[in-house]
């Protein structure tokens, strides 16, 4: 990304293993690019804390599956949210005098360039991973409804916990051994933004193809459980079960929702890596860098929103009421106060004996 040499030095070429995400000068080279990280960083920050706090702290509603589920695909995405404030904040310090050229490979060795490796594969990873266990504990509850044992929360929270160790692992073991390596020698080679991305190295090329194909194989287990829960709506007639059903199909809906939005990050990024493998070209790394920076984090930014737009307390304000008040069917509050029932009545007192007879007193 930048060439520095002696003035008798009349040519020179650029390394074709840098990245153009970089400049000379700064570590993110456009101001867009500055500008997205920090925005996208903010709203991925404080919107999952924000569904985190909410959860817990509505009545039981902690102490539901589902909803222990999406506090944790909201703490993945909030791990992103940190990922992108080391990247700011490193675009910050080492941009400062302009003259990020010189000082790249010592941010490449910072720990921080190491951690936020760690934070963006580790948040990728489980998210895709959560979203194959909401599938599975939404398939069991919808299709198997009254034959099957449901995840109970302890078992929820061991899956859980064994889903984040793992990722955690898989991530934590590359990263640790590209500490103070060469950039041949590391799991993001000269990438500015720190993200996995060595196709050179056996090792690594090996460790990149299995990050990308179990991630694939979990959306594919994913969106198999999902169209066998819509074809079950379909097959579904009784209408006994299509009441006690109900609120479960509506939650499978708005979960495919934000399902869908994380599968749409996802694809450019599967795309380019797919496209390198099938042709002799190979693997893109700058486009794949772009779309590190850009698809991805984006859906950590979207989905707390998402969580809320498509609660179904939001969906009957917005969207049921307004359109039934307009079709003429609002229904007027019942009063239930005794005191305005009673003055519709006569306005005659009457008192009851001891015999249970009436004794009018006017």
């Amino acid at each position: 990304f930048c060439c520095m040499i002696p003035a008798k030095i009349v040519t020179c070429e650029p390394s074709v293993s840098s990245d153009t995400l970089s400049s000379c000068q700064h570590l993110l080279a456009h101001v867009s690019m500055q500008s997205f990280v920090w925005v996208v960083g903010c709203l991925a920050f404080l919107g999952n804390i924000l569904v985190i706090i909410q959860n817990c702290c509505i009545g039981n509603s902690a102490k539901k599956v589902h909803v222990l589920l999406i506090n944790n695909l909201a703490m993945s995405d909030f791990l992103m949210s940190i990922y992108l404030f080391i990247i700011a904040f490193a675009n910050s310090t080492y941009s400062s005098q302009e003259q990020y050229g010189l000082q790249s490979e010592n941010w490449l060795r910072n720990p921080l360039c190491v951690i936020s490796c760690i934070l963006v594969t580790t948040s990728s990873l489980v998210s895709v991973f959560l979203m194959l266990i909401i599938s599975a504990d939404r398939f069991i509850v919808i299709v198997y409804l009254l034959k099957a044992k449901k995840l109970s929360i302890s078992a929820t929270r061991v899956i859980t916990c064994i889903t984040w160790l793992v990722c955690f692992l898989f991530a934590l073991i590359p990263a640790l051994l590209s500490i103070n390596q060469p950039g041949e020698l590391r799991l993001y080679t000269y990438n500015s933004i720190c993200m996995p991305s060595n196709y050179e190295n056996p090792s690594y090329r090996i460790w990149m193809i299995t990050y990308i194909a179990s991630t694939i194989f979990a959306w594919i287990i994913t969106f198999s459980l999902y169209i066998a829960m819509f074809i079950s709506f379909r097959k579904t007639r009784k209408a006994a079960r299509k009441s006690a059903n109900k609120e479960n199909k509506v939650l499978a809906l708005r979960l495919s929702i934000i399902l869908l939005t994380n599968l749409i990050s996802w694809v450019p990024y599967y795309a380019v890596n797919n496209f390198g493998f099938v042709t002799s070209k190979g693997v893109n790394v700058i486009t794949l860098q772009f779309i590190g920076i850009f698809a991805l984090p984006i859906n950590s930014a979207l989905n707390p929103f998402l969580y809320t737009i498509t609660s179904k307390a939001v969906i009957k304000r917005l969207f049921i009421h307004p359109v039934t008040c307009l079709a003429g069917l609002c229904s007027k509050p019942k009063n239930r106060n005794r005191s305005s029932r009673i003055g519709l009545c006569s306005s005659r007192v009457f008192v009851i004996n001891s015999n249970g007879n009436a004794i009018d007193v006017n």
